[in-house]
């Protein structure tokens, strides 16, 4: 009798389980409609969880979509829906070597009519303005090479302009150009033909930026990307 007893607590305790299962399929803590298999409404704590590899990380995260639905999707996918700002651009223009029609011994804005890549449209190549879509820190650079040695005064600088209207000098690579004789007989040129400017400037949503030039003589420049050229990337995000 005890052995039948047993036998028929274990089938009505199966049988209770089993209709459990069908009718709360959808377990919820914190709430009493659940959404999905497990609905966790509240805080929730992990106390140990074993160390991943490297390689898990880069495969797939977790994420959390717009409702609350715990997804797991691709890394990578992650870090491109940041947008983050990548730029590269240069001169546009059919001649090797192009003359800058600038007003002398004054900062002017340079024409960097072109980009190679542009992640987030960013740069206008009308008005060769940056102006920001997100605020973070940036990381510029840039470099003008002329076709010959000048002897003046040669410069190229980048500018910040806030939303307030107001500029700051970000870099600046200003200097003379100068020339030895040697031995009575000939002049050489003892400075670069190129000038180079890099630095990091916090930009906020809307603000902007334009590369400039002064020269104390009239300038020609190697229209070549690899001469002449400019560089934006955004290296850090604020929240």
């Amino acid at each position: 009798m005890k052995t039948q007893h047993k036998i028929y607590q274990f089938l009505i305790l199966s049988t209770l389980m089993l209709l459990s299962d069908s009718i709360y399929s959808q377990v919820g803590i914190g709430t009493t409609n659940p959404k999905a298999k497990l609905d966790v409404n509240g805080t929730l704590r992990i106390g140990t969880t074993p160390i991943g590899g490297l390689a898990s990380a880069k495969d797939s995260i977790l994420v959390i979509d717009g409702q609350g639905i715990v997804k797991r999707i691709p890394a990578v996918k992650v870090i491109n829906a940041v947008g983050k700002t990548i730029v590269k651009g240069g001169m546009s223009t059919t001649n090797a070597i192009l003359s800058l029609n600038i007003s002398l011994n004054s900062w002017q804005k340079l024409r960097f009519n072109n980009t190679e890549f542009d992640s987030n449209s960013e740069f206008n190549t009308s008005s060769n303005i940056f102006t920001a879509k997100s605020s973070g820190i940036y990381r510029i650079d840039a470099k003008i090479t002329m076709n010959q040695i000048f002897i003046g005064d040669i410069g190229i600088a980048a500018v910040k302009r806030n939303l307030g209207g107001q500029e700051t000098y970000i870099a600046r690579d200003y200097y003379s150009n100068i020339r030895v004789n040697v031995l009575n007989l000939i002049d050489v040129g003892v400075n670069p033909p190129s000038r180079v400017i890099n630095g990091l400037v916090r930009l906020e949503k809307g603000e902007t930026l334009e590369f400039r030039i002064r020269s104390t003589v009239s300038l020609s420049v190697l229209t070549d990307r690899a001469d002449t050229y400019f560089n934006i990337e955004q290296i850090g995000f604020d929240n």
